[in-house]
């Protein structure tokens, strides 16, 4: 764990055309033990990312997903959800849904509890902080320790990437360097969460799971109205924020989510490459 002050950093009136202008050399990468959800079918993938991690991270632990893309998990919009939901791949949970959930796809619903999945993983293994990821996520630049410090002082979970139209208004105009999360802030590709939160969420929505070890019942009542997609879940029981720079992000048509998401995951992905060139990436920190 990185230790020090931490401050909020604010972009200088009248430079919104020079993001975070120069990274010194001499700033350390962040070595935070990384856990990586891939799925075992994304052999490509994995073989591409896990040698980048492996250049920053010393300690990598990969968590296998619950597919939600098998062809006989279908839309629950519209159906009667009972309080356990049995679906292939994760039968054993008993998974209790609020009302505002009755829209999420089989997919998100699976991604969410397989973010959940990882932070218990996390929690189990002693870490202090983790960083944790989906194999889709590009690495432009891997996040600075000292990037730590620059995070408001009550963050529990810094994002580090977004998409939406909200989270496009941001990248065009950041006016500071960490943005709170809220509902309109799509994604839950890659985010730091310290282990306090880590319990937190487990209390919340993992119940005896952080005693046991073992994910038995998924609570996901406490998270109306805010509806079960992967970074509702993972973000509305914490304090998140969001960076508003490039380290990890997502690349157009890389994504698995469902094809009602794709236009809004590809306009942002497109985006950021277009920002990077114009502008750079390079953080100051």
């Amino acid at each position: 764990m990185v230790k020090g002050s931490n401050r909020q950093a604010q972009i200088p009136k009248g430079s919104m055309h020079v993001r975070w202008s120069h990274r010194h050399a001499s700033n350390p990468a962040l070595d935070l033990p990384v856990f990586l959800l891939s799925l075992p079918q994304s052999q490509a993938r994995r073989t591409a990312i896990e040698p980048r991690i492996r250049m920053h991270a010393s300690n990598l632990t990969l968590v296998q997903p619950y597919d939600g893309r098998r062809p006989r998990m279908e839309r629950i919009e519209g159906q009667q959800v009972p309080a356990n939901l049995n679906v292939e791949g994760y039968e054993e949970l008993d998974i209790r849904l609020p009302a505002t959930c009755l829209g999420t796809t089989a997919v998100q619903l699976a991604v969410a509890v397989s973010h959940l999945k990882a932070v218990l993983e996390a929690y189990t293994s002693g870490a202090s902080l983790a960083l944790i990821m989906e194999d889709d996520m590009d690495i432009l630049r891997w996040p600075s320790a000292p990037l730590l410090f620059t995070a408001p002082p009550d963050w529990d979970a810094l994002s580090l990437y977004m998409m939406g139209p909200d989270a496009d208004a941001i990248y065009r105009s950041p006016q500071s360097l960490w943005v709170p999360w809220h509902t309109k802030i799509f994604s839950a590709g890659a985010y730091i969460m310290h282990r306090p939160a880590m319990r937190k969420l487990l209390q919340a929505l993992l119940p005896g799971a952080a005693e046991s070890g073992v994910m038995r019942v998924v609570d996901l009542t406490p998270i109306e109205p805010h509806g079960c997609q992967s970074e509702r879940v993972m973000f509305s029981q914490v304090r998140a924020f969001v960076c508003t720079d490039f380290t990890l992000v997502e690349s157009s048509g890389e994504s698995t989510l469902d094809t009602s998401h794709r236009p809004m995951h590809d306009a942002t992905a497109e985006l950021v490459q277009q920002i990077v060139q114009e502008q750079g990436f390079t953080l100051i920190y």
